[in-house]
């Protein structure tokens, strides 16, 4: 008998999942990579040939019967086999990655325990089991069924609680985890999970996990941003209540730059920053490789990241408001330890503006903007300095322990600069612009531009929180001898430099993103429009800049 998929999925380039593998690192390290054939069961012909593309395996076929055995079985969450019958077809020694969706005819009682039974009674043990969120098609979050602790601390530490029925849940849930019933109610709520299981007497750690002691569990965290992304994961020790360090994995060889330049990037900053404001950077620890994967290995992040925190519904405008407060003032910090005379930088960060306008297909309207903003860095001392950036001060890359910050995720690449230098004040409007965003619970893209004209083209502030976001600007431009007028140059230099970015990026991955349609664009196509208000606001009364609307 053939196992064929019970339905099909895309193919192209959508299919996320053709992409990203990153639940191979939850397999056993004992496993020696690739092995010489892969039995799969379900699934589409592009998702097993994705199992090639990544260095699993060197060839793939589907089952000749029901009796028919390998050493690498992996059953897609559509396969109609019962776990008995899967479990069979596992050579003796052998292992097995299977998707569990209890959503589906068949499977809704089919709890971790019920597998295990079934795979003990065809000779396998099971290994490991991962809640799968949101689902198999996207999947972010790989959180260890049998380790409450660590599900709980992900629950406290990355889940943006953003409506009160979340926040009641979240609270809930975490509160239950610290109880001996949390491994019942995690089997109990959980809908998609994933099984490791092996046909040998193996204990061996995850595959991802370097340094690995006893027992340990891990949590498996992807961005799912595009197929160059990577994964992170997050070990924990038995009873742990926070992860050991964390591991950056590269997605394949191809795109294992980012990662190493992150490491060299680390260890560069930590020899030349001052003691206190490199204590806000991960420490970088190793490098190693697994499974032709480039793996890095830094401290964790202490603390919640800003998106849980920020983002949680109800907290407190004044805590907020101080999170705000810390990272820019430790930005700030950073971008004065790390100033040069542009003169001295192996790049004139403020090129851009006409890179951009000469390389991409913008509007009229964006290539005055972008002139005009040239013309106001070339007046003024912003174009004559340089610092360091970090390119991606999103909420979601910083964590707050109190009130210190940690910074995450350092990579670059190919296509930015190799100094790293541009723009004073670039790290902080992008922090604060999406601090925004969460704050005033923008939940379109239309919104978003919204969000931006009330930040920076609003002559009364139309919330408090823009007064907060506009009174940190403020402050951060005193340390540079700058002046609210550099406002729309900085803004300008930012987007241009991400637009040209991320049009770059997607075609040297070859999904190459339609002319305007990238937020970055559309960010510079809302500047665009606004100019002469936001010019008229910049060089306005002070007072009235931070002035709430009456």
């Amino acid at each position: 008998m053939t196992v064929a998929a019970s339905r099909k999925r895309g193919t192209g380039a959508n299919d996320v999942r053709n992409n990203r593998l990153d639940w191979t690192l939850l397999l056993p390290a004992s496993a020696v990579w690739p092995i010489d054939e892969v039995l799969v069961l379900g699934g589409s012909e592009a998702m097993a040939q994705s199992l090639l593309d990544h260095g699993l395996a060197r060839s793939w076929r589907r089952p000749r019967g029901p009796h028919d055995r390998n050493t690498l079985v992996v059953a897609w969450d559509d396969c109609p086999l019962a776990v008995g019958q899967i479990a069979g077809h596992v050579a003796p020694g052998g292992l097995l990655y299977m998707e569990v969706d209890r959503r589906h005819p068949g499977r809704r009682l089919l709890g971790p325990r019920s597998v295990q039974r079934d795979l003990a009674r065809s000779g396998c043990r099971l290994v490991s089991a991962h809640i799968v969120t949101p689902d198999f098609a996207d999947p972010r979050r790989y959180l260890p069924i049998d380790h409450a602790q660590a599900v709980r601390w992900h629950l406290r530490a990355l889940f943006m609680a953003g409506t009160p029925i979340m926040r009641a849940l979240r609270g809930g849930l975490v509160g239950v985890l610290a109880t001996p019933i949390a491994g019942p109610v995690l089997r109990l709520v959980m809908l998609r999970y994933t099984v490791i299981a092996t046909a040998a007497d193996d204990h061996s750690p995850p595959l991802g996990v370097p340094m690995a002691r006893g027992d340990e569990r891990v949590i498996v965290v992807t961005s799912g941003y595009d197929q160059g992304s990577r994964a992170v994961v997050l070990p924990f020790g038995p009873g742990d209540p926070t992860p050991r360090f964390a591991v950056k994995v590269a997605s394949t060889s191809k795109t294992a730059t980012a990662t190493l330049r992150e490491h060299e990037r680390l260890v560069q900053l930590h020899a030349t920053l001052p003691a206190r404001t490199a204590r806000a950077l991960p420490r970088p620890i190793a490098v190693y490789s697994l499974a032709n994967r480039t793996a890095c290995v830094q401290s964790c992040a202490p603390g919640p990241s800003m998106n849980a925190t920020v983002g949680l519904w109800g907290r407190p405008f004044s805590a907020k408001i101080r999170d705000l407060d810390v990272v820019v003032d430790w930005l700030t910090e950073f971008a004065c330890a790390t100033r040069v005379d542009v003169s001295v930088a192996e790049r004139n960060w403020a090129l851009i503006y006409d890179e951009v306008a000469a390389i991409m297909q913008l509007p009229s309207e964006v290539v005055d903007f972008l002139s005009e903003a040239q013309a106001i860095a070339r007046s003024t001392n912003l174009a004559r300095v340089a610092v360091h950036q970090h390119y991606d001060v999103g909420p979601w890359n910083v964590h707050i322990d109190g009130t210190t910050p940690m910074l995450l995720d350092w990579e670059t690449d190919d296509l930015r600069p190799a100094d790293c230098l541009g723009p004073p004040l670039g790290d902080v409007l992008y922090l604060i612009i999406y601090w925004y965003f969460l704050t005033s619970n923008t939940k379109s893209e239309d919104a978003e531009e919204e969000a931006i004209v009330r930040l920076f083209a609003t002559a009364a502030a139309p919330d408090s929180y823009v007064v907060a976001a506009r009174t940190a600007i403020n402050r951060a431009l005193v340390p540079f001898g700058l002046d609210r007028s550099v406002i729309p140059a900085v803004l300008a230099a930012v987007w241009a430099e991400r637009a040209l970015y991320t049009s770059r990026r997607r075609a040297a991955l070859g999904t190459p993103i339609e002319v305007g349609r990238s937020r970055p664009e559309a960010f510079l196509r809302t500047l665009a429009r606004v100019m002469p208000t936001m010019c008229d606001i910049m060089v306005g009364d002070h007072a009235a800049w931070v002035e709430p609307r009456p």
